[in-house]
């Protein structure tokens, strides 16, 4: 899977961060040159930085001839980013949606529950048709517009952390890498500890091995899946 960003300002910002924090080479395998008008799946990241990284990693050890679209909406964080669905299918002709967001202290239940009733209040039709721990799969109309629309929520329980997020992935990637032994209180701070070095062999170590990265991602790899699956209409 390659990723085309919508936007001009985050095509840039994109491809600065991986190159910087990963490299030129991964930058040129993941991000592709195409139209937008030619992309009918989109990533909306709902939470900060290290999202940008992370996600693209995913894709990586996905199916290599799908091209998605990928968007982070500025002021528009976790569910909030839910406001700018009907948007993206009128104007781009997306048919299939994933927002990755952090748990943080949320209880994944209410998340769910929050996300279906904004749904709900932009008189968005759905049917739950894959219903996981942390991602769920939604059918959904709205008008004459049909498209699948994908909640993924990153954290792990592998962790006794307070707050869940993107960084346990990248964490518990490390302990599978041997660049990290102890148990974190809080995985955002063990990730900030590590120098710049060392994230980067983490991060290169996650592009180089699908079989590590599938277990410190599990709900990505199997909702950005779906993505490239072809689904009946509601």
């Amino acid at each position: 899977m390659k990723l085309k960003a919508l936007e001009t300002y985050f095509a840039t910002r994109l491809t600065s961060k991986l190159r910087n924090n990963i490299s030129k080479d991964f930058r040129y395998k993941i991000l592709a040159e195409t139209a937008k008008e030619d992309i009918n799946s989109l990533i909306v990241l709902g939470n900060g930085n290290i999202d940008d990284l992370a996600v693209p990693i995913v894709c990586h050890h996905l199916n290599g001839n799908k091209i998605v679209g990928i968007t982070k909406p500025d002021g528009k964080k976790r569910l909030n980013a839910l406001s700018e669905l009907p948007t993206y299918i009128s104007r781009h002709k997306i048919d299939k949606i994933a927002l990755i967001m952090d748990q943080e202290e949320d209880d994944l239940d209410e998340i769910f529950n929050q996300a279906e009733k904004k749904l709900m209040d932009q008189h968005i039709q759905f049917d739950v048709v894959n219903n996981n721990n942390r991602f769920k799969q939604y059918q959904c109309k709205h008008g004459s517009r049909t498209f699948d629309f994908i909640l993924i929520i990153s954290g792990l329980n592998d962790f006794h952390t307070k707050t869940h997020k993107i960084e346990d992935h990248l964490v518990k990637g490390a302990f599978k890498l041997s660049r990290i032994s102890e148990d974190p209180q809080d995985s955002k701070e063990t990730w900030n500890s590590v120098d710049t070095h060392t994230q980067g062999e983490i991060l290169n170590g996650l592009v180089k091995s699908k079989s590590i990265s599938s277990e410190v991602f599990p709900q990505h790899f199997n909702g950005l899946r779906l993505l490239e699956e072809q689904f009946d209409s509601v």
